[in-house]
């Protein structure tokens, strides 16, 4: 630990943070024996005992750390197609029963559509005119999600 000894209180070194459970940036907050005992995160300001890190481990955990991410990530994408998919089957339930059984009209660029319309397209598949743009767009709801559309080309 010899590049510790020209470390003061307040500089900035590399450890390991418990919190965050990566290698980021840390105040030294005490120094004993010529050996850094205690720092604070910059990122999360969290104080705990200090954990010097070589360049194996710091990779080590940069690739758990990105492991997590993508997990975090595909998680994040299956709740929001879950949420999209139970919107969408929310509103054409509703719309059907307003519209009393509503036959899907095919889904054409030349027609004009309306509001609370169900339109059956080709490769989207079945979906609820939510909003009329202006004369030549539409937003549509698929299952997968909102589309503006094109109408009365």
């Amino acid at each position: 630990m010899a590049e510790q000894l020209n470390v003061d209180v307040g500089s900035e070194v590399e450890s390991m943070c418990t919190k965050c459970k990566l290698v980021t940036v840390h105040v030294v907050s005490a120094i004993k024996n010529d050996k850094i005992t205690k720092v604070m995160c910059k990122s999360c300001l969290s104080s705990h005992r200090y954990r010097p890190v070589d360049a194996e481990t710091k990779a080590e955990i940069t690739k758990k750390a990105k492991e997590r991410k993508l997990v975090a990530q595909k998680a994040a994408r299956k709740r929001a197609a879950t949420s999209a998919a139970r919107k969408w089957e929310n509103l054409l339930s509703k719309v059907q029963d307003e519209e009393q059984e509503q036959d899907p009209t095919e889904y054409s660029i030349q027609q004009t559509y309306e509001t609370n319309q169900i339109i059956n397209h080709a490769k989207f598949g079945k979906g609820v005119v939510v909003k009329i743009i202006d004369d030549k767009k539409v937003d549509i709801v698929f299952e997968d999600g909102v589309r503006t559309m094109a109408q009365n080309y």
